[in-house]
């Protein structure tokens, strides 16, 4: 059975014949009475204009039925890149898990991994069992009973309130109202959360979202029929939040992974199984599933900031420890629903490190050893001072914000493009220098472009592509000087000498804290670490100077 909710199905165009022909592929399509369910298609022959498809009615006694009806259907292309951008997107926690998006027309390139698919809207009384013909090649949906009008309501009289407090940032704490394969969380955040309603979609995309939704729903509602907490609790970690205190903001902490969505729907609509089993397997799927979210809020010499999100209804202890040390293992008290930061000291041989013991080469790396429910996750953590080496030290990727998607999976993405930015340590006749080389697009506005350079305690400065220089908020012939920006073709560079001041020097080492943020308009990229959206500055590294060579 093939679950289109979240994963591509490739297209193959065939020939190029006079004639059209849409063949169905793949496995067979779910299909829910009142819903649209969406088939994928291999195309033959120019793209046709209109897709026939005919519903071949199964009798109630289950005879074979002569009785047949014409249904809609509308050919669309699914792939990456077909959601319209928004210019606040750097700035979106609660980032679709799905990248994908729905074209009534067939993209010019399939770059995107544009698969075509046909849209098939089913009549609300529609028997199960029913088989359909498109185009002249029968396929034999798999059924699942639409849950009654009352569903969300008895599980709304059920779920929790947790996490729903603080200020709602739509970008922090709501799915993206563009994305049609998110559309179901919005089904069931009004109903059961209040949420005020989104923006309607139109045409394959409002398809492609009832196409989804029906899928989660008859999950629901099969789950429901033999166990109203396994149904509840699904649909709590669907649109699950936290509060932030230390902001006062609600935090999306849903499950995102898009493999763990589709693992759970499979479950859900698993028709080898009993409702009974079913069941099982699903309870025991969020058993095993450790709910928390970590990722690194800053990080400092001696120690760093991990912000822990806690979604489920338990308060829970989770204890850490350095692989290695012999110190106590701390513990992390997370509350219910609650985003909550730990600060953990970095282990005491690698602290020392930085202070000099080891100077002269990249400096070691940590583990840190996490306990949940039995379980055990281990962070990998490269201590942040590295060597400075010839040519230069070269500080790159730049990194886009992090968002939930890409935390829950734990992955990082690259700058988009207009972003792309590399930053060089060197050394220099008479002292030490940042290189910043930004690619630019022709046409861009150059006081709307620029880098913020953040060397913690010691002081910072901005950057424009038009050259002008802020330092301490305020621009001046000072704050410009040391500083060199030169424009060229597709791209701008900037040469700075490093302050004195930014420099520590210890006898054995010469540490420079330094972190980038890059700015274009309302979006934004940092290097060398990713940072949460609401971080007001970038994370930074330390490099050894003494090392050069």
């Amino acid at each position: 059975m093939r679950f289109v909710c979240f994963i591509p199905f490739f297209v193959t165009v065939i020939g190029a014949a006079a004639f059209a022909d849409v063949r169905p592929i793949g496995g067979r399509p779910v299909a829910v009475p009142g819903g649209v369910m969406l088939v994928p298609v291999e195309i033959q022959g120019r793209v046709p204009a209109t897709v026939a498809v005919r519903l071949r009615v199964a009798s109630i006694d289950g005879a074979k039925s002569a009785s047949t009806q014409m249904l809609r259907a509308d050919l669309a292309w699914i792939g990456n890149g077909l959601i319209a951008a928004d210019s606040r997107d750097a700035a979106r926690w609660a980032r679709a898990s799905s990248p994908f998006g729905v074209s009534a027309t067939k993209p010019a390139t399939l770059n995107s991994g544009a698969a075509a698919c046909v849209f098939i809207t089913i009549p609300a009384d529609t028997p199960l069992g029913s088989a359909m013909d498109i185009d002249g090649h029968r396929i034999e949906p798999e059924w699942f009973a639409a849950p009654d009008a009352a569903l969300l309501t008895r599980i709304g009289e059920r779920i929790s309130k947790l996490g729903i407090g603080g200020i709602v940032d739509d970008r922090e704490a709501r799915p993206d109202p563009r994305a049609p394969f998110e559309r179901f969380r919005w089904t069931l955040g009004v109903a059961l959360r209040n949420w005020s309603a989104p923006p309607s979609l139109e045409g394959v995309s409002e398809l492609a979202a009832r196409q989804c939704e029906s899928l989660w729903l008859a999950g629901l509602a099969r789950l429901e029929q033999t166990s109203a907490g396994a149904a509840c609790e699904v649909a709590e970690h669907l649109i699950a939040t936290v509060v932030d205190e230390e902001r006062n903001h609600q935090v999306a902490a849903w499950i995102a992974d898009p493999s763990e969505l589709n693992a759970l729907l499979a479950l859900m609509l698993d028709k080898g199984k009993s409702d009974a089993e079913v069941v099982e397997s699903v309870i025991t799927w969020h058993r095993v599933r450790a709910p928390v979210l970590i990722w690194i809020e800053q990080e400092r010499d001696d120690a760093i900031v991990l912000a822990f999100a806690n979604p489920s209804a338990d308060e829970l202890v989770l204890p850490m420890q350095w692989v290695g040390e012999s110190e106590p293992a701390v513990a992390a008290l997370l509350a219910p629903g609650s985003l909550e930061r730990v600060t953990i000291a970095m282990p005491n041989q690698l602290t020392n490190s930085l202070n000099g013991v080891v100077p002269g080469s990249e400096i070691g790396s940590a583990i840190l050893r996490i306990e949940f429910q039995g379980e055990e996750q281990r962070l990998p953590f490269r201590i942040r001072a590295a060597g400075a080496r010839v040519p230069g030290t070269s500080l790159r990727p730049f990194l886009a914000p992090l968002d939930l998607p890409s935390v829950a999976m734990g992955t990082r993405e690259a700058a988009a493009a207009e972003l792309q930015t590399e930053a060089l340590i060197r050394k220099r006749l008479n002292g030490w220098e940042i290189l910043l080389l930004c690619r630019s697009s022709k046409g861009s506005d150059r006081t709307q472009d620029r880098v913020e350079i953040d060397a913690g305690e010691s002081g910072s400065m901005t950057v424009y592509a038009s050259g002008l220089v802020e330092r301490a908020g305020a621009t001046s012939p000072e704050a410009a000087a040391g500083v060199r920006v030169r424009e060229f073709e597709g791209e701008w560079r900037v040469s700075i000498a490093i302050p004195s001041e930014w420099i520590a020097d210890s006898g054995t080492a010469q540490l420079l804290r330094v972190g980038f943020r890059r700015r274009v308009g309302d979006n934004w990229a940092d290097a060398p670490t990713a940072s949460a959206p609401w971080s007001a500055r970038p994370i930074t590294v330390t490099v050894d100077l003494k090392a050069w060579r």
